[in-house]
């Protein structure tokens, strides 16, 4: 397994759509009423230089021009960092691994449905009596480390299970339903509104993993937020490549060094897999994780995009966008000043020439 490929079709009621006359920031306020760090991590023109590391090719060859109508807005993004001083501290511990997940109740009296750790208002819990307190602190830790890179997706709920019947409780499923989800590989997922995390699965991960999961979850919260939730509806065409790929590369992105590490293992990877067109409805991962293409290939168009365009537009301004339509193709344009067909186009360019 390369990544954690731990999104799974939503399992409980579908979200509401929203007034779209509704603005998205006056809604955030709503949401949450403290104020969050923002860093845009700008991606600088040598980015895409990295996909050629121990490649033994030269970038210049493969390279596509930049489109040549773009936006005076669309300028790549620098480093832009905003500090809040209502954002009560963020609580700092060892690097150490984060240890068991779940723990009998005689031993963690703390833990609690409900508890939140000291220090995250804004993150609210929902766990059984045997989810460890320090492994909710740590949980928490990363969702406030994915807040600070990625931006503010308001008030966000974190749901730590320990067992199959309280999971199945929580999703309102037959006991042998949960059973067969979490035989197939159910780790974490963004469902109504929360990031979702069974503990004996979610425990056994590598650290690294750990952490990928929940700032994969908490982008698609960001998504969700910025799109006023027409990321998770059902009615609507929403492609899977842009909505998951983009979640796959900001799993990576969060952290420098594993941006470049996810770069090195990806060049490898998508010689074989399809088009972004047959990825647009397709290619999802199988729920026992490992790389589905749709992931895979879709991460590396948004590095693309983030590398060509600006990583704010990525990041942020493509959801905002998305929450004003119904018409993804209409988004998409409209933030990067190319019909989706020609983006289309430029990136089987690109992709042809990183082929190891």
């Amino acid at each position: 397994m390369t990544g954690p490929d731990f999104e799974m079709p939503p399992d409980g009621p579908p979200d509401l759509p929203v007034d779209p006359t509704t603005p998205v920031r006056p809604m955030l306020r709503r949401r949450v009423g403290i104020a969050a760090a923002a860093v845009t991590l700008g991606l600088s023109g040598a980015g895409a230089l990295a996909w050629f590391t121990n490649q033994g090719t030269s970038p210049s060859s493969v390279a596509p021009p930049a489109p040549s109508t773009t936006p005076a807005t669309l300028t790549p993004s620098t480093l832009v960092a905003t500090t809040s001083t209502t954002r009560p501290a963020t609580p700092t511990t060892s690097g150490t691994a984060l240890g068991p997940t779940c723990v009998d109740s005689a031993d963690n009296p703390e833990a609690s449905n409900g508890s939140s750790p000291d220090g995250f208002p804004w993150i609210t819990f929902r766990s059984g009596p045997r989810a460890s307190r320090t492994a909710l602190t740590r949980i928490a830790q990363d969702t406030a480390t994915a807040r600070d890179a990625l931006g503010d997706a308001g008030a966000v709920g974190v749901r730590v299970y320990c067992s199959v019947e309280e999971y199945a409780g929580a999703l309102g499923l037959p006991l042998e339903e949960a059973q067969a989800l979490i035989a197939k590989g159910r780790v974490a997922s963004a469902l109504q509104g929360d990031i979702w995390l069974f503990g004996p699965s979610f425990e056994k991960l590598p650290p690294v993993n750990q952490h990928r999961s929940v700032y994969h979850e908490y982008f698609h919260l960001l998504q969700r937020s910025l799109s006023r939730l027409r990321t998770t509806r059902t009615d609507i065409v929403r492609p899977l490549w842009l909505i998951e790929g983009s979640a796959r590369f900001f799993e990576n992105a969060v952290t420098p060094r594993e941006l470049d590490d996810f770069r090195r293992r990806s060049v490898r990877q998508w010689a074989a897999m399809p088009s972004l067109e047959e990825l647009e409805q397709s290619g999802e991962a199988p729920s026992s994780g490992g790389t589905g293409d749709a992931y895979t290939i879709g991460a590396v168009a948004a590095d693309y995009l983030a590398t060509t365009y600006g990583r704010e537009l990525v990041q942020r301004e493509l959801w905002v966008a998305f929450g004003t339509t119904t018409d993804w193709r209409a988004a998409f344009a409209q933030v990067f000043g190319v019909p989706v067909e020609q983006f289309y186009s430029d990136f089987a360019t690109y992709r042809q020439g990183l082929r190891p």
